[in-house]
């Protein structure tokens, strides 16, 4: 009743554009989302080896693929055999499509061949590609509605296949519906379907099941995890049995080589996805991660069996793995997703950010860093250090012999010795670029070096810097040099480097993806 008088109060002041923003539902009258939604599996028939070599070069002359990389394709596929031998025969036969599985070039190739399936998207379908292995979400906010939608888009997945010399295996191709859980459907019974959708693809319709296995992750009608929690009971005897034997033929085996396998290889075994189901886990789920984790621990520590869990935990020094399954769905949730309701756990806006590859320029992406410049007048030393918790850098610009100028600057204890030398190293490209001279850069970090020509950065901050060797692109060259071996440059610059983490002039960058690992440990 109050909310009904004041909705038309709200709607007459200036609050209605704050209150009712597309994504807010909280406290609104008739504001829920009801949508029905469902994920189907599907799959390629024998994929790799049915990709049509015609086919890949009309799509080439579609994306106006250079001549040179055309021919390149083309005499890499050119005159390849399948050859069969055994004892008493062999068989030849001429290969004209599939593309040569294990090599570089290929994966390359197969994203571009199955690029157009992937631009069937509309407002409610949404299809997602890993390598062969293709997900359709729908959604709708009936069955009839959802059944529409979902089978309009496996016609349309369908027709584009058959373009590309594909087809789909009807037989291996699996759904998954969710339905809602709104509170007023529930007394209308239409968050439960009284019979399951149907869908349809090339006329052969779809199983629908209460779980659907993708990617390694058991996904649930509910979302509940529930499935993908009772799955790790065969997996960790599964993982734990080389790691019996080994225990039996050995029993002076260091237990803490024990330990690092299994915080290496077992719990990370059973943690994968946990970045999207160890969130919200209900006391059972808890109970059961503490039985499958309870499997190694009696293992490695060999107690009495009617010892509790939780001393295992203690006596191994092994968090429970509960714990250890939110840890890391905290990270994942924070770093890649950024997700906004999690800003009680960190500062996100002092936080360095993950970036996705698409969304990273190509000439940043790869990037060619040249050792020397000619006709430089200047040679910059940086160097970065972290002294009694104190992290700073220094740029040290010479003329010849002289001292040009030195630049020294005091970051957060947070930030990492890494973060320093990159920082250093955009200050002096920085310089050039206001300067307009030529400089030729000199560090003792390689790792910074290696970040820079490294194609999977992510994180923004190196990638900014990246994008400072981009602008300046004739202006620096960047080279290593051997730390502390009497090079005067290298020293003055590591003197200055020292001093700048007590006393230099205060300069913010984002704290690094190892802070928030931090964080959340010690949380």
């Amino acid at each position: 009743m109050l909310v009904e008088r004041l909705s038309p109060r709200w709607s007459s002041t200036g609050l209605k554009p704050f209150l009712g923003r597309p994504g807010q539902y909280g406290y609104f009258l008739h504001h829920t989302s009801n949508q029905q939604c469902a994920l189907i599996s599907l799959d390629i028939k024998a994929a790799f080896d049915n990709m049509d070599w015609s086919v890949l070069f009309k799509i080439f002359d579609f994306y106006k693929i250079t001549l040179f990389y055309r021919n390149f394709i083309y005499y890499y596929l050119l005159d390849r055999k399948v050859v069969f031998k055994d004892e008493t025969l062999e068989i030849e036969r001429d290969c004209h499509k599939g593309y040569p599985q294990g090599s570089v070039v290929a994966p390359n190739l197969w994203n571009i061949y199955v690029n157009r399936v992937l631009d069937i998207k509309s407002e409610r379908v949404f299809l997602q590609a890993f390598s062969d292995d293709l997900a359709l979400v729908t959604a709708g906010s009936v069955r009839k509605e959802l059944e529409i939608s979902t089978n309009e888009a496996l016609e349309l997945i369908h027709l584009t296949l058959v373009e590309l010399k594909l087809e789909l295996s009807g037989g291996k191709c699996q759904g998954l519906a969710f339905r809602s859980l709104v509170r007023h459907q529930k007394r209308k019974g239409q968050n439960i379907f009284k019979r399951k959708p149907i869908f349809k693809i090339n006329g052969q319709s779809i199983r629908i099941g209460e779980s659907l296995k993708y990617l390694g992750v058991l996904l649930d009608s509910r979302l509940t995890w529930s499935s993908h929690i009772l799955s790790l009971h065969a997996k960790v005897y599964n993982l734990t049995n080389h790691f019996s034997r080994i225990i039996k033929t050995d029993w002076n085996l260091d237990k803490e080589l024990v330990k690092i396998w299994y915080l290496t290889v077992i719990e990370k075994a059973l943690l994968y996805g946990a970045g999207v189901w160890g969130g919200a886990l209900t006391c059972e789920q808890i109970e059961r991660l503490h039985t499958i984790q309870r499997v190694f621990l009696i293992k490695l520590l060999r107690p009495n069996r009617t010892t509790a869990t939780q001393a295992f935990n203690v006596l191994s020094g092994i968090p429970p793995l509960h714990i250890t399954a939110k840890m890391e769905y905290l990270r994942f949730q924070i770093w890649t997703c950024r997700s906004r309701g999690l800003d009680g756990v960190i500062d996100l806006f002092k936080l360095d950010k993950f970036e996705k590859l698409s969304e990273i320029p190509l000439n940043t992406r790869v990037l060619e860093l040249r050792d020397k410049v000619q006709d430089s007048h200047f040679e910059v030393y940086t160097d970065g250090s972290k002294v009694d918790g104190g992290v700073g850098f220094s740029v040290c610009i010479l003329h010849g012999e002289i001292q040009h100028k030195i630049i020294c600057k005091k970051l957060e204890p947070q930030n990492t010795v890494f973060q320093a030398e990159l920082a250093a190293l955009g200050e002096a490209v920085d310089w050039a670029i206001e300067n307009k001279e030529k400089i030729n850069i000199y560090t003792d970090s390689r790792s910074s070096i290696e970040a820079l020509k490294s194609y999977g950065s992510r994180s923004k901050f190196v990638i900014s810097i990246k994008n400072k060797f981009c602008l300046a692109e004739g202006l620096v060259g960047l080279a290593w040099v051997k730390a502390h071996v009497g090079i005067p440059g290298n020293e003055l610059a590591d003197h200055f480097a020292k001093l700048a983490s007590v006393e230099g002039e205060g300069m913010d960058i984002p704290f690094p993806y190892s802070f928030l690992k931090f964080t959340l440990k010690k949380k």
